[in-house]
């Protein structure tokens, strides 16, 4: 009975914690005057299979995300919310909560949000990036939404410890949050690339956030 009621004590006080991070990733968020002052976007250097990130310089936009974001990555990568994947000629393909959807570069710029290209450092191949862009399609035609269910389970899995995965990597919380049959933006992106054979992460894919594309060592931007 004691050791029960010792490993009640101590998740609430990880709760409590975690409560705390969130809550001051909320406060610097709130406060922070920074804005990511947009570079110049040469479409005629796209190629396929870049990962574009898009974002806001509002704080309230997305604001789970970005919290999420201040935790694991710091205050400067706060804008990034979505990544997308180009697929040529401007042209994205990208997972919603809606389900995955064909999209454009030039919506998100004329919408005046933020827009960053990222490019794979070690794939010079386009049969390699064919197939990057082939799993995507697949996946669209089979993957279905994830809603804000889905939404609270990535932003509360994606910064808490790899340790305590098995909290969420389960056939309950798949079901219930709808997300056997789902793809957030990013781990679409990141399946993607494992099946072509270029895998980009040590972790499982669901914990990847668009803002982790800015800090890996597979990953170049391009202006």
């Amino acid at each position: 009975m004691a050791v029960v009621f010792f490993v009640i004590k101590m998740f609430l006080y990880a709760l409590c914690l975690l409560i705390l991070l969130a809550v001051g990733a909320l406060l610097r968020l709130m406060v922070s005057r920074r804005k990511y002052e947009q570079k110049e976007i040469d479409m005629g250097r796209l190629r396929k299979g870049d990962v574009i990130l898009t974002g806001t310089n509002k704080n309230i936009t997305a604001f789970q995300i970005k919290i999420s974001n201040i935790l694991t990555n710091g205050i400067d990568s706060k804008y990034w919310t979505h990544a997308a994947l180009h697929i040529g000629g401007g042209k994205l393909i990208e997972a919603e909560p809606k389900g995955i959807v064909y999209n454009s570069v030039g919506k998100y710029l004329k919408k005046g949000e933020v827009v960053k290209v990222y490019r794979n450092r070690y794939i010079g191949d386009e049969g390699i990036l064919d197939k990057v862009i082939d799993f995507c399609e697949e996946a669209k035609k089979e993957k279905f939404s994830y809603g804000w269910i889905g939404l609270i389970f990535y932003v509360l899995a994606t910064f808490l410890p790899v340790s305590v995965n098995f909290i969420f990597d389960n056939k309950l919380i798949d079901k219930l949050c709808n997300l056997d049959q789902a793809y957030f933006c990013s781990e679409l992106i990141a399946d993607a690339y494992k099946e072509a054979g270029y895998k980009i992460t040590p972790f499982d894919s669901w914990r990847i956030k668009p803002s982790d594309f800015i800090k890996s060592p597979f990953f170049k931007e391009i202006y």
